[in-house]
């Protein structure tokens, strides 16, 4: 996905990259107000394992929208491809690997209180990304 990633964000990146820019923004802040307000609710929407075929399929989606999007900001870099790619490579599986553990401990010890937690920082870092764009 980094490859392709690649390859769209060099031609790509010139013209859409002030666009695609506000559009995450825009997408995080809709994330963080959708996760923040289902905190509220009765049943929590977020529970999937990632061991049944529906949540190892949303785990990797999730990881590989990543890396596409890491691969669209590579041409920027000017760093060599083989190693570069071999490092994101490696600190995605240990970093989605921690990640779902931590997660799982802090939604057990926390429930609701954590899932209101994670939809205010994703709020709050939408904002602060905003104003630092605004800012210049």
């Amino acid at each position: 996905m980094q490859g392709i990633g690649l390859v769209a964000g060099t031609g790509l990146g010139h013209v859409v990259g002030e666009l695609a820019a506000w559009v995450g923004l825009t997408v995080l802040l809709g994330i963080g107000i959708w996760i923040f307000a289902s905190s509220f609710s009765k049943e929590s929407q977020f529970d999937f394992d990632v061991e049944t075929p529906l949540g190892l399929l949303l785990a990797c989606l999730s990881i590989s929208l990543d890396s596409l999007g890491i691969g669209f900001s590579l041409p920027a870099l000017g760093l060599p491809l083989v190693q570069l790619f071999a490092t994101v490579a490696v600190s995605t599986v240990c970093f989605t690997l921690a990640g779902l553990t931590f997660g799982a401990k802090l939604g057990e010890a926390f429930g609701r209180r954590a899932e209101r937690g994670a939809g205010a920082v994703l709020i709050l870092l939408a904002i602060a990304f905003a104003v630092e764009r605004l800012a210049g």
